[in-house]
């Protein structure tokens, strides 16, 4: 019985392990050797068996901030971010909303579908606090925790176009198509951080026509904001 259990267990354990040394490097991403510490914001989310299946986040109130999406077996790599100044007001807007995570608590007996241990946390040179949850009817935490996904998933589509772009061209226009669908449900976040590489694709006579075509049909209603 003990066996079974520390076997069922180990994932979590694993999963857990690389949660704490990927934040560790996030904050570290950030941070640099500034004595100062500017108010952060840090959003993760862990979901087993998704793609990917660790995204982690991280913001100052300059809009500074470092972005990562991988597996949970892949080592931790941080890539610097720059977020618009509309963005970066609403997320600490909410946060402030919130009351800065101070004494949020969800804990149900309803079963609900594993959507992802996300956690949130706000820092400033005063306090750190932070909130961890899987779903909530708190319609600001949602708002916040939404847009933190759809940020992530800007920039998971947008690394995954540039890797099919050197890697996998056969496949770029699923990728594409893709990107299609979750613009037109919203879910993607500052998409213009998109244009420079769909430039690339639509003017590359190497690609595939299916490629070029569709690269340039988002490109077209994003200049018209469809």
């Amino acid at each position: 019985m003990k066996k079974m259990m520390m076997g069922r267990a180990y994932p979590v354990i694993l999963a857990a392990a690389y949660l704490l040394v990927g934040s560790a490097r996030l904050f570290a991403a950030v941070e640099g050797e500034s004595p100062s510490i500017r108010p952060t914001l840090t959003f993760t989310k862990v979901l087993p068996g998704s793609e990917p299946e660790y995204i982690a986040i991280r913001v100052d109130s300059s809009g500074q901030g470092v972005f990562e999406g991988r597996s949970l077996k892949d080592e931790s790599d941080p890539k610097p971010l720059i977020f618009g100044k509309e963005v970066t007001r609403r997320l600490f807007a909410l946060t402030e909303e919130l009351d800065y995570f101070r004494g949020l608590r969800f804990k149900s007996n309803k079963r609900i579908a594993n959507l992802g241990e996300k956690t949130l946390i706000y820092r400033d040179s005063e306090r750190e606090q932070k909130v961890v949850y899987n779903h909530s009817t708190n319609r600001s935490l949602r708002e916040l925790g939404g847009l933190f996904e759809r940020i992530a998933n800007g920039q998971w589509h947008l690394a995954v176009l540039q890797h099919a772009v050197k890697f996998d061209r056969l496949g770029l226009a699923t990728h594409l198509r893709d990107i299609k669908n979750d613009l037109e449900r919203e879910a993607i976040a500052d998409p213009q951080k998109l244009v420079p590489t769909l430039k690339q694709i639509a003017s590359n006579p190497r690609l595939l026509n299916l490629a070029q075509s569709r690269a340039q049909k988002i490109l077209e209603s994003l200049e018209h904001g469809e």
